[in-house]
């Protein structure tokens, strides 16, 4: 293979790789500042819940199903519905962070193979 194409493609992924742990480093960031600080990046709640289309409502039998339900969260039956929005925020934040770190790993594993091919197609070409 060409080694001036081998280097180009090496350093083409990499610029990719570059991206991309950008963009999953900034995510980390603002999870992991979400989790240490939720009142600062909690948004306003607007006093409306909702409601999943699978998850009965006492309050809508005989009404077209909303998604929003004004009223307060008193159908709920089990304890894993009547988790806060601290709570809910806090764990989606987790998911992001592991999610995150996951792409990160991967990301930077690709990237250093890539430099390594492009370094070394670099220094067995011949220079002109």
């Amino acid at each position: 293979m060409n080694k001036k194409l081998l280097e180009i493609y090496g350093l083409s992924v990499c610029f990719i790789s570059t991206a991309c742990l950008t963009i999953f480093s900034g995510i980390l960031l603002y999870s992991l500042v979400e989790i240490a600080f939720p009142s600062f990046m909690q948004e306003p709640v607007t006093g409306l819940r909702y409601y999943p289309a699978h998850m009965p409502s006492s309050q809508n039998n005989n009404q077209v199903e909303t998604p929003f339900i004004k009223k307060d969260n008193s159908d709920c039956t089990t304890p894993v519905q009547r988790i806060s929005h601290t709570d809910y925020t806090r764990s989606l934040s987790i998911k992001s962070i592991i999610r995150s770190l996951i792409v990160i790993f991967v990301t930077s594993l690709v990237y250093f193979i890539h430099w390594r091919l492009a370094k070394n197609a670099r220094n067995d070409s011949p220079q002109q």
